[in-house]
């Protein structure tokens, strides 16, 4: 409990608020599993209901707790005693203590007891990958082949265990190296993994904790180790908030099992947890420090994080858009333009830096890196927008209205690009388009008070009443 309370690779998932998620999702893991002990000592309806109600929960806080049916059967085996396996000699002390729970069970019907379970979970992986793809969060092969992402997913857990043991370099955002990797480093990381599961397997009788702690660190992982790849990120410490509870079960039950023959094994323990301690809470405080800001938490993934794979960008990117949020326009461009410098071909550094010299009227620099950004990224809707509001303000109103055009059919419940495309229309003496537009702005921005104005504004001139188009109409 005071690893997972204190390690600092924990902090991403507590000190930032979009990662609320992860501390509401396990909140209702925890739930869950005393309330799955609470069923098992006995086996009533209304106790299982309970069950599904806390672990429904937490899938709809993160899809995460898709794995928490498979950690309740490693819990079935140790330390409930639910069941045996074949090759086992004889209980563990730890299952002979488990008597007041009920009779033991075969692992298919352990199985059908969690069938609501594993639906659930089920149903909520096919709605997340389907919500994820929907939204161009899942990358394609394309950008990250299969046996490049097998090869990261086997370094990574291995990473993610250097990164428990020796917590430095924490950052926002790992990089994903792609195909850069060497294939010998998966295979190697591959054997490394093999060779433990091998020896845990070898103990499961006599340390049944082990195998409990590994797999659940292994099982629980795997959603997210990359190969359904989710974003721009090799890894990302959020991820090891759940898993790495297995490894700590490890910890917590290995190490006094290790020293149970030393004479003054209660004095060392006391004096490594007095060390421990203190050094993970002062780790900690310093890895929050880093997350006072935007500017200073992508400043820190830049300074400790790998920089040589395309997807570091990011960071650069991110950067400059919470530096331009503090009015530091300058600092914000060089670091866009060093993101493209990392990688010529990202189209968000691209879009940022036409953002910027469109603020700053600087048109024709702006429409340059607007079409560059869609060049690299045709279906980004708000490139063709804002490319749009440049070569309208250039008076180039035929191309501006293509790109709006096609900025609508890209996102359609886009009010902006509505408006943006009545206002060229209106101008232009094409009034009865105009309405359409502005009315289509309305129903989906209710509020939109201009776009009443102008909607109007265009219906009076469309009776042809010319003199009223000179008001405004603030109501």
């Amino acid at each position: 409990a005071t690893l997972f309370a204190l390690h600092p690779l924990h902090v991403e998932s507590v000190a930032w608020a979009a990662e609320r998620k992860d501390v509401l999702s396990t909140f209702f893991w925890m739930l869950t599993v005393w309330a799955y002990i609470h069923y098992v000592r006995k086996t009533e309806i209304k106790r299982y209901l309970l069950v599904v109600l806390f672990f429904a929960l937490g899938l709809m806080s993160k899809p995460m707790l898709v794995t928490l049916p498979f950690v309740m059967l490693l819990l079935d085996y140790w330390p409930l005693g639910r069941f045996k396996l074949k090759f086992r000699k004889e209980k563990s002390k730890s299952l002979q203590k488990s008597q007041h729970m009920d009779t033991e069970k075969s692992i298919s019907q352990l199985i059908c007891e969690k069938l609501p379970l594993l639906a659930l979970a089920a149903g909520s992986s096919i709605t997340t990958f389907i919500a994820q793809k929907s939204g161009g969060a899942v990358q394609s092969q394309d950008l990250y082949p299969v046996q490049a992402r097998i090869i990261n997913a086997l370094v990574s857990y291995l990473e993610y265990l250097e990164k428990m043991v020796w917590p430095k370099g924490l950052a926002i955002i790992y990089p994903h190296p792609g195909s850069a990797l060497p294939g010998w480093t998966g295979v190697v990381c591959g054997i490394v993994l093999v060779c433990i599961t091998t020896v845990v397997v070898q103990m499961i009788h006599r340390m049944p904790y082990l195998a409990v702690g590994w797999f659940w660190y292994l099982g629980t992982l795997f959603p997210v180790i990359g190969i359904v790849q989710v974003g721009a990120q090799g890894m990302a410490d959020r991820y090891a908030y759940i898993p790495l509870i297995g490894i700590f079960i490890i910890v917590a039950w290995g190490l006094p099992e290790l020293m149970a023959k030393w004479r003054h094994r209660d004095k060392v323990l006391t004096i490594a947890a007095g060390i421990l301690i203190p050094t993970l809470m002062v780790m900690t405080w310093i890895q929050v420090s880093h997350w006072k800001n935007s500017i200073t938490i992508f400043e820190h993934a830049i300074r400790v994080t790998d920089k040589k794979y395309p997807t570091f960008a990011v960071a650069y990117n991110n950067l400059g858009k919470a530096l331009l949020a503090e009015r530091k326009t300058e600092e914000a461009i060089s670091h866009y333009k060093m993101a493209i410098r990392v990688n010529p071909d990202y189209a968000g550094a691209y879009y940022n830096l036409g953002n910027n010299f469109l603020r700053k009227g600087a048109l024709e620099e702006a429409i340059s890196y607007y079409k560059t950004t869609i060049k690299l990224k045709p279906d980004f809707a708000d490139a063709h927008n804002n490319l749009g509001n440049a070569l309208s303000s250039e008076q180039k109103t035929a191309e501006a209205i293509s790109h709006y055009k096609v900025a609508i059919k890209l996102k359609p419940g886009s009010a902006g690009a509505h408006y943006n495309l009545g206002n060229v229309l209106f101008d232009t003496g094409k009034y009865e388009e105009a309405v359409t537009h502005y009315k289509t702005v309305i129903k989906l921005k209710p509020g939109f008070v201009k776009a009443h104005n102008k909607l109007k504004s265009a219906l009076l001139l469309l009776e042809g009443d010319q003199g009223w188009n000179q008001f405004t109409f603030d109501n």
